[in-house]
């Protein structure tokens, strides 16, 4: 009798031993997806800050060209100027996907884009009063910076 209780000991204690392996793989595999997940994560948010200083990049190239166009009048820099917005453009459109993918609140974003459009819309008035020779009223729009505000937004 003695030795079959030890035998019903030795089967607990090794029915004990699998529910506890069984226990730590379920373990070991719901903490496998929380990296996973967290590591998507990750490379979302690296995504949208890759994308937003892609966007910041363009207006800096934008700003350069714009600043160069007027000093020099030379169609290089013009060129670079439509670059530039062709850069933001794509940047952009990156930018607004990677942020509804992470289901961001779209507000500040498009508050952003909306500051984006108006300092586009103040430069192409600054380029065109370039052609028309006017450099006064240039140095005077200059003269606000018209991209302060916009960097500020940014920050």
């Amino acid at each position: 009798m003695r030795s079959s209780f030890k035998g019903y000991v030795l089967y607990a204690i090794v029915l004990a031993v699998a529910l506890l392996i069984l226990g730590d793989t379920y373990l070991i595999y719901l903490n496998n997806r929380v990296i996973t997940f967290n590591k998507a994560q990750q490379e979302k948010a690296e995504k949208v800050k890759v994308n937003t200083s892609d966007v910041m990049r363009s207006l800096h190239l934008l700003d350069l060209a714009v600043r160069s166009y007027a000093f020099v009048t030379d169609q290089h820099y013009k060129n670079a100027i439509q670059i530039a917005i062709a850069d933001k453009e794509a940047a952009m459109q990156q930018l607004e996907s990677s942020l509804r993918s992470q289901n961001f609140s779209m507000n500040r974003f498009q508050e952003l884009k909306d500051s984006i459009e108006q300092y586009l819309a103040v430069t192409k008035v600054m380029i065109d009063l370039i052609d028309q020779g006017d450099r006064a009223e240039f140095v005077k729009l200059l003269e606000i910076d018209p991209g302060y505000k916009l960097w500020l937004q940014y920050l």
